[in-house]
């Protein structure tokens, strides 16, 4: 094997074969090099080879410098459970390409690569075309490294042609097409290589305003970052649902939806490495999505004991929408009247504003688990209520009211420790697992946004975010081992790996009408994990 057939003799499409393995794998490969390193601006760089009309846009900073570089290679020792994450990343991409009995990363690939690789798709008419054109563009240190490389595996049957005076190779089986343009080499579709070549020569993406625009608002110390045009995706979107009928079933009655979603605005996506977190993040201009703040219930609300929570902004509009889109409102109308008594308008749809749930303790005895439903109608969510106890009274459920605050009642299964208890108070509905449960979910007396590690998971989310997401790993694990999963010898490497996350969270957040998403993954201190690193 060569880098040509690595990356570019792909029969299944050897852009989409490329991107993964490089933007993934090569960032954290080239960790712990001691050679010169530096970062790019992002309007610098493989951009400059990018078409002006591309429609996705990739990049990955191969070789780090400075604080982005001793980051990596924290956040890598933590999450790998190594000490030298740069050597044990390249034994394994030897290992794993190995078809000769040369080291083939260390050997032919890691020699000549530059500081940083990107990539595009492109699309000159979505109506005409049967999938995006694109290239891989690889800054490349040292050029006659690189020619020696490829040059292990030449083919006679390829051709060698030229456009705008560079010269490149097309691939006789595939058809893809690779050379060098300038100091990268660039591989791909044949019109993907040629776009390359003439934004090289003229106007490229990096030139665009819209392009330079959003890439101002990437973190600086992002290792790896795109950027899309949601404008082109989703034409290329309802052209090739012209052709594909389970397509077109999947987009009826959502195009509205995904204009809204997406908005007109360029999007852009961007992974940041520090010593104590690894961060996603996603933003658009114009896009309108629901944002976890627009509900009655929060994710900081809920219990505090909580090792796993959810809280999303879903409304009883949007319900009712989607069940009117997919004809099957009027039967759920008519299966709500005739077993719970009620309106699915009125009476149960009519009120919701957000839901959430949590998941608490670390073994059966004081496990603790809830759904809260948010309401702008108290008296129709204590009619929902009512109306859910006679129907599990006719089905033959044993069922017990409760005591104290809240209008509800408690469900009995037989051989389960704890009743399920449906509880309404004010603005919420909670379904518990038992009384205590439903009234920490309705009223929590520590709120996960008090309490420790919640509170610090959804502070790093940053200013403005709302929670909708959060999982600390530990008391999963110990959960995990009260079932006795710990038996498994499977399980102590799994646990060394989920051991370096303190916390994950995800939230959202509005500013205008620009939309970021956000998650982060929370690593340990070093004083809390030091022990478990180990050497290969």
């Amino acid at each position: 094997m060569s880098l040509s057939h690595l990356l570019f003799r792909r029969r299944t499409r050897p852009f989409a074969a490329a991107v993964p393995l490089l933007l993934v794998t090569c960032t954290l490969a080239a960790c712990g090099s001691e050679e010169e390193q530096k970062a790019a601006a992002p309007t610098d760089g493989p951009a400059t080879l990018a078409p002006s009309n591309a429609i996705a846009y990739g990049e990955v900073l191969v070789r780090p410098e400075g604080d982005v570089e001793e980051g990596v290679l924290t956040a890598a020792r933590r999450m790998l459970r190594v000490t030298d994450p740069g050597r044990e990343l390249r034994r394994l991409l030897d290992e794993g390409l190995e078809e000769t009995d040369r080291n083939f990363f260390s050997e032919e690939i890691d020699p000549f690569l530059g500081d940083s690789i990107g990539g595009f798709l492109l699309i000159e008419n979505p109506a005409e075309a049967e999938s995006p054109d694109g290239a891989v563009i690889i800054e490349v240190r040292d050029q006659a490294a690189a020619e020696r490389a490829l040059a292990r595996d030449v083919d006679p049957a390829d051709r060698r042609a030229t456009y705008e005076g560079v010269e490149y190779t097309v691939d006789a089986d595939d058809g893809s097409a690779y050379g060098f343009v300038d100091d990268y080499l660039v591989g791909g579709t044949e019109e993907g290589f040629r776009a390359a070549v003439a934004a090289s020569r003229g106007r490229s993406l990096a030139d665009e305003e819209r392009f330079t625009d959003a890439a101002d608002g990437l973190p600086e110390d992002r290792l790896a970052w795109g950027y899309a045009e949601p404008r082109m995706i989703v034409e290329l979107l309802r052209e090739q649902a012209l052709a594909d009928p389970e397509l077109r079933g999947a987009l009826e009655g959502q195009e509205e939806q995904l204009d809204r979603a997406l908005g007109s605005e360029p999007i852009t996506m961007a992974l940041t490495a520090r010593a104590d977190q690894v961060v996603f993040e996603f933003a658009s201009g114009s896009a309108e999505l629901p944002t976890a703040g627009d509900s009655a219930v929060a994710l900081g609300d809920l219990p505090g004991e909580a090792w796993a929570a959810l809280a999303a902004p879903l409304d009883g509009e949007t319900i009712t929408q989607q069940l009117r889109q997919s004809e099957v409102y009027d039967m759920a109308a008519t299966e709500v009247r005739n077993l719970l008594g009620l309106d699915l308008d009125a009476d149960l749809l009519g009120w919701l504003d957000g839901v959430a749930a949590f998941v608490g303790g670390t073994s059966l005895t004081d496990a603790a688990a809830g759904i809260v439903l948010g309401s702008s109608d108290p008296a129709a969510t204590e009619r929902a209520v009512d109306g859910i106890e006679r129907f599990a009274k006719r089905s033959g459920l044993s069922t017990t009211p409760t005591t104290g605050g809240g209008h509800g009642f408690q469900l009995h299964f037989p051989q389960v420790p704890q009743p399920l208890a449906l509880l309404a108070d004010g603005d919420k509905l909670a379904l518990g697992l038992g009384v205590a449960s439903a009234r920490e979910a309705l009223d929590p007396e520590s709120p996960l946004s008090e309490t420790e590690p919640g509170k610090s998971a959804i502070e790093s989310l940053g200013d403005g975010y709302e929670a909708g997401f959060l999982l600390v790993p530990g008391p999963l694990m110990s959960l995990l081992e009260g079932f006795g999963v710990d038996q498994d010898p499977d399980f102590a490497e799994i646990r060394s790996y989920v051991s370096a996350y303190r916390s994950i969270v995800a939230g959202t957040k509005q500013d205008g009408d620009r939309v970021s998403a956000k998650l982060v993954l929370n690593l340990q201190d070093p004083d809390d994990d030091a022990g478990d690193d180990t050497t290969p």
